[in-house]
């Protein structure tokens, strides 16, 4: 539960990136996860933390500015598995899919704008602290059904599950 001050410019970066400017009243709420440090517990999550670390570089390399950057902040990963998903379910259609799933993620996580940043904190440390329902309730990523992750791990239980093959799951079913 920890906390970091983010740089403003980098923070209006990450804002650009999801089209936050359609989403005023949610600025507060992106500076608040912006400030939050993301946390896991499984050990294949640490690739949600390396794609954050790739914005950052991204950043560094369009800006050309060099920041002292802490642990990955919460805002970083959500946005990094935005574009991941934009990625993969790429369409033609002329929408940005990377905005499109950013606030997905955030209305599942069941976040509102005019919360208190207390109340955020307890959503965002229920679904890091993997506190969340079976199918995915109170995640980013809520199943309709069970949804077999791989082959090799057919996990039925969401919060056993890493982030990955969660969204992999979530995307296979909200296509």
């Amino acid at each position: 539960m920890s906390s970091t001050s983010p740089d403003p410019d980098y923070v209006e970066w990450l804002s650009a990136i999801v089209n936050a400017e359609n989403h005023r009243e949610y600025k507060d709420t992106l500076w608040f996860l912006a400030s939050r440090t993301f946390f896991y517990s499984m050990n294949e999550d640490a690739n949600r933390v390396a794609d954050a670390i790739d914005l950052r570089r991204e950043y560094k390399d369009t800006n050309s500015r060099h920041l002292v950057f802490g642990e990955p902040s919460v805002l970083e990963v959500l946005v990094a598995l935005a574009e991941r998903m934009a990625y993969i379910s790429y369409s033609p259609w002329e929408i940005n899919h990377t905005e499109y799933w950013f606030w997905k993620m955030l209305k599942n996580l069941g976040i509102k704008h005019y919360y208190s940043t207390e109340l955020i904190g307890r959503i965002l440390d229920r679904w890091m602290g993997r506190k969340f329902s079976e199918n995915g309730q109170g995640s980013p990523f809520p199943l309709l059904h069970f949804c077999y992750t791989s082959v090799t791990n057919p996990e039925k239980d969401q919060r056993k599950v890493e982030i990955w093959y969660q969204m992999q799951c979530y995307i296979e079913q909200n296509m």
